[in-house]
C-alpha cells in the first residue's frame, strides 16, 4: 500500500498530493513488476457518502516507481475530496491495496484586503467606519456608537 506523505490544499482550488512506495523493515519483499500509480478522487456527499471515484490520469507516472508529487486543479471551493492511492504491478493479482485520504476541505478564494479605510469621529460617542474592498461599488459603512 503506497505512502501518503502529503495530501493538503493550500491554495484555492488546488489539491497538493506526494506518496511514494510502500516501505518493508526487511527490504521490499513485493514480487510486484511495477507498472504505475493509480490515483482516484472522489467528491464527499454532503450525507458523508462519496460520488463516483474519477481516475487522475496525470499522476499515474508509468513505470516510475519512486516517490511523486502531483497537483489537481479545478476542484470545486469549500467542498471535501478523498483521494485513493494504489501501486499497480503488470500481474494485476499483485496490485496493492489502495490507502485513503482522510477527507480534505479544498480552500477557497482568499479575500481581498480592504482599501480606502476611513473613520470620521461624529462625536465622543459616535464613529463613522468606511471602507472599500478594491472594486467598484463596493464599499461598506458602518455607524459605531462608541
Amino acid at each position: 500500500m503506497p505512502q501518503i506523505y502529503e495530501a493538503n490544499s493550500f491554495s484555492p482550488a488546488t489539491l497538493t498530493l506526494s506518496w511514494g512506495p510502500q516501505s518493508y523493515l526487511s527490504g521490499d519483499v513485493s514480487s510486484c513488476n511495477f507498472s504505475r500509480w493509480d490515483l482516484q478522487l472522489a467528491k464527499v456527499a454532503p450525507d458523508g457518502s462519496l460520488e463516483s471515484w474519477l481516475p487522475l490520469t496525470h499522476c499515474f507516472y508509468e513505470g516510475s516507481r519512486q516517490q511523486h508529487s502531483c497537483q489537481v486543479d479545478d476542484l470545486d471551493f469549500l467542498q471535501y475530496y478523498q483521494v485513493r492511492f494504489a501501486e499497480l504491478c503488470e500481474d494485476s493479482a499483485l496490485d496493492s491495496l489502495y490507502n485513503w485520504t482522510h477527507p480534505i476541505l479544498i480552500r477557497g478564494a482568499l479575500a481581498g484586503s480592504p482599501v480606502n479605510i476611513t473613520m470620521t469621529v461624529l462625536s465622543q460617542s459616535d464613529v463613522h467606519i468606511g471602507l472599500g474592498l478594491g472594486s467598484k461599488n463596493s464599499g461598506q459603512n458602518a455607524r459605531v456608537p462608541l
